[in-house]
């Protein structure tokens, strides 16, 4: 009976839109998260204990991983197409999301210390969210902008590089609108260096993905 209960409970908040000022609150979140480390690092360096260090770790890593998490019990991530900007009367759950990955996505050094411990970086995006499969490969200069609901098979060569984006923005009639979709790549594919993957992309098991190929959706499926 309270697991039935906490999945209706979930599953109602999950379907709400975050407020508006929760976004904007959002926009602050990496000056913060920089905040933080500053401090830690500095009470680290002052007095370099293993305790300090792994509180240094959890600013980095943990912080905005746990914020992501307990905002994911009460909001959703809406598929397709949205208008976004500072008018509009509802908050947007991908900007948040967004917005909590900033560090990872201005900093990628921090991810590619992930790379370095093997199966360390398929953890660190299922933690996000992300549905890794086993023995996925990713190599050194991946670029990962949506850690949040990726779905990778098992098997999968993820080439030196390549760029994977859940979302895609552009303006119409004066107004921004956000195409959010998942990226799925079946079980021992192959994918080649310098490749461009964007949302909605759907690569089928066995395939290989030749080096500097892109693959989206095009405009016009999307109705903007």
């Amino acid at each position: 009976m309270k697991k039935d209960t906490g999945s209706l409970l979930k599953n109602s908040f999950a379907l709400k839109n975050p407020p508006k000022w929760l976004e904007r609150l959002a926009i602050f979140f990496p000056f913060f998260h920089g905040i933080v480390i500053s401090y830690q690092g500095f009470v680290f360096l002052k007095n370099p204990r293993l305790m300090e260090f792994f509180l240094l770790m959890a600013c980095i890593y943990i912080f905005p991983l746990i914020l992501s998490r307990l905002l994911k019990l009460f909001f959703s991530l809406k598929r397709g197409v949205c208008r976004i900007g500072y008018l509009e009367q509802e908050g947007n759950f991908w900007i948040i999301l967004h917005r909590l990955q900033f560090l990872f996505i201005t900093f990628d050094f921090f991810e590619k210390v992930l790379i370095l411990i093997p199966g360390f970086f398929s953890i660190w995006l299922r933690a996000w969210g992300s549905q890794i499969g086993k023995s996925v490969l990713w190599t050194p200069r991946v670029k990962v902008l949506d850690r949040t609901d990726l779905v990778i098979g098992d098997y999968c060569f993820i080439g030196d590089e390549s760029y994977l984006s859940s979302h895609f923005i552009t303006r119409k009639a004066g107004k921004l609108f956000l195409y959010y979709d998942q990226i799925k790549i079946g079980d021992r594919v192959l994918i080649g260096a310098h490749c461009h993957l964007g949302p909605g992309v759907r690569i089928v098991e066995h395939s290989f993905i030749p080096s500097y190929s892109k693959a989206m959706k095009t405009k016009r499926s999307w109705g903007v």
